[in-house]
């Protein structure tokens, strides 16, 4: 198997937080780091700390069976919404939780997610940075590692930060100060852990980290000396890395493609890249071939991709089939506040705007899902559609889909936004400054502790009768669309969930009250002719640079070296002297 080629100077960071859920809820409700903690949705486990591990517990695992492998086992039930479901997970029993009248509520995960990014790119500005999951993000950090590289110049090799920082190099021995790219795998540790010390000082979360030449292994890596550590991949160590990695281990390798390699008789990256091209290609032709063995080579020219707004958010429930007008109409609101309030916290954070409304929804168990869409209710001045008018819309459309027939008994509804539109740029300085100002990027719990989460504000409900004198605050100036074309087109065509650009209004809707047309009709109207004055603009600016201390002997905070102990016993290769700063 060959390895990358060290001409490739690129140095990528894959952060990943270890048992994120858990540290949020431990944080929140301020639990010791050593003691074993679970959150639970519902009756099962959907994530274990490394404590609860040592103790035979799992995901997916029973809440009861749980209970009996570890007595003293902690379990925080997610935040849940709907009747007395708003106070979300707490220490010990956990009030009842009734699945058929709550949904669950991941938002605060997401919170906390956030925050972090916000402070990795504070920290590190001139790196790209790309979210991959709730829990996970690459950082290309090669224009910093450039820059360090540049102040050193003339600094003896010594110097260089070959063993810091916590750290553990594939392949034994040191990183060679003779070779350029492990020198310049070493400034990136460094970075690394400078990072994940801010993460631990600001914020409380402990995180694994990979420092690699390509995204393909500095994501394995992350993952190899959990918790709280990072691991360093120099390139004379990626033959002997891939040869007996598990393929589930590789991204994109699990599912279909890993059954397919596994009716080849192949489990590893190594005994995929042993087999016969010519079996290969019969198998997965030339073009897919070619990808599938340069991946299991550790090969990989993926870019780093700035990724941090969603595309689209969706609030949804599954439930037992019901045609009850009355159970159908609560869920729509839950889901409508639910909606409202991520984009609230979405619009302070990134100053926009859906454009459309997806209403999606399934009949039966084994029927698929279907959707349909229309224009967002226009938005209040500097601010997003509240709560009362999404439920309105949706509702609408949802019902006039139960006039043609087809769709009750229902066991899923859901509320997406989508297509989202950059305000004018007094918005978005009005919006970055209220998330800026203090008090508005953190969020306290019952017990005191601060959390330093962004927050997504909950729009308060209003009464039916207030929606009018919303609609009637709008703009002067607006001008009303001089033809009601936009306003008629295809919306009550039926499309698969996903698809479409439900650019169109509501047309068709008998039944609907006189009222209730004029006010949607109206609310499109003034919403484009908004766009038409005000063309989308993207947020210009930067989050200037500052330092991050280490924390604590090899980069690990108090109380995390017992747990990495439990998790993993055993003597590693660590990096040991500190890196010289200027």
């Amino acid at each position: 198997m060959g390895s990358v080629p060290e001409s490739n100077l690129r140095v990528i960071l894959h952060i990943d937080l270890d048992c994120f859920y858990c540290q949020v809820e431990q944080k929140r409700l301020g639990i010791p780091r050593e003691k074993p903690v679970a959150v639970q949705q519902w009756e099962g486990l959907i994530a274990v700390n490394y404590a609860a591990r040592a103790a035979g517990i799992t995901r997916h695992m029973r809440v009861a069976e749980a209970r009996q492998k570890c007595p003293e086992l902690i379990c925080c039930h997610v935040q849940t919404l709907g009747d007395s479901g708003q106070d979300g997970g707490t220490v010990g029993p956990p009030p009842a939780k009734d699945r058929t009248m709550q949904k669950a509520c991941l938002e605060r995960y997401r919170q906390a997610s956030q925050a972090i990014i916000l402070l990795l790119r504070s920290l590190a500005p001139q790196a790209v940075t790309e979210k991959a999951s709730i829990d996970e993000v690459y950082m290309d950090v090669t224009a910093i590692v450039d820059a360090e590289m540049r102040s050193r110049n003339g600094v003896p090799l010594q110097s260089v930060d070959s063993f810091a920082w916590g750290g553990i190099v594939l392949g034994g021995g040191p990183l060679a100060v003779h070779n350029e790219f492990d020198r310049r795998l070493a400034v990136g540790a460094c970075i690394a852990c400078r990072l994940r010390g801010a993460v631990f000082d600001k914020l409380d979360f402990t995180c694994s980290a990979g420092v690699a030449g390509n995204k393909l292994l500095a994501k394995v890596a992350s993952a190899m000396n959990k918790p709280n550590q990072q691991t360093v991949v120099p390139p004379r160590a990626v033959a002997s890395l891939m040869k007996d990695l598990p393929l589930k281990k590789l991204r994109n390798f699990g599912g279909k493609l890993g059954e397919q390699l596994g009716v080849l008789g192949c489990t590893t990256a190594g005994e995929v890249a042993a087999l016969p091209h010519a079996k290969l290609v019969d198998a997965f032709g030339a073009a897919r071939t070619h990808s599938i063995l340069e991946a299991v080579a550790g090969r990989s020219t993926e870019s780093v991709e700035v990724k941090d707004k969603p595309q689209s958010m969706l609030a949804c429930k599954s439930f037992e089939p019901t045609s009850s007008k009355e159970g159908i109409t609560r869920w729509i609101n839950i889901l409508a506040e639910e909606l409202a309030s991520r984009m609230a916290g979405d619009y302070e954070l990134h100053a926009r705007r859906p454009r459309n409304l997806v209403v999606h929804y399934r009949c039966g168990f084994k029927g698929g899902e279907r959707s349909r869409s229309a224009p967002m209710p226009r938005a209040p001045p500097k601010g997003t559609v509240l709560a009362p008018a999404i439920a309105e819309l949706a509702g609408l459309i949802f019902w006039k889909v139960v006039e043609a027939g087809g769709v009750l008994p229902t066991t899923r509804l859901a509320i997406s936004a989508r297509d989202f539109y950059d305000t004018p740029h007094s918005e978005q300085e009005d919006s970055i400054m209220h998330f800026m100002m203090p008090g508005n990027g953190r969020t306290d719990d019952s017990a005191g502790h601060a959390q330093h989460a962004p927050s997504a504000p909950r729009p308060p409900s209003k009464p039916r009768n207030t929606i009018k004198q919303d609609h009637a605050a709008v703009d002067g100036q607006a001008a009303r669309d001089d033809s009601q074309a936009h306003a008629c087109a295809d919306a009550n065509a039926e499309e698969p969930a996903g698809s479409g650009e439900g650019r169109g209004a509501l047309s068709g809707f008998e039944g609907v009250s006189v009222e209730s047309q004029r006010r949607i009709l109206r609310d499109i109207h003034l919403e484009r002719d908004r766009q038409n004055r005000h063309p989308p603009v993207t947020a210009a600016g930067s989050v200037s640079n500052s330092s991050a201390a280490s924390h604590g002997k090899r980069g690990r905070p108090p109380g995390a070296a017992a747990e990495a102990k439990a998790a993993k016993p055993g003597k590693q290769m660590r990096i040991s002297s500190l890196f010289v700063k200027k």
